[in-house]
């Protein structure tokens, strides 16, 4: 996500809103993630 130009704040609270208990491969992480900057 830092890649993308976001900040280590906004990475962090991305990552941080996942669902904790799924397992997700990288690709759908990355998505959701990218959906969070994007008002869900």
């Amino acid at each position: 996500l830092t890649s993308l130009g976001y900040s280590a704040s906004e990475a962090t609270r991305a990552v941080a809103s996942l669902p904790p208990s799924q397992e997700l491969s990288l690709e759908e992480k990355i998505k959701l993630a990218l959906q969070y900057f994007g008002g869900k």
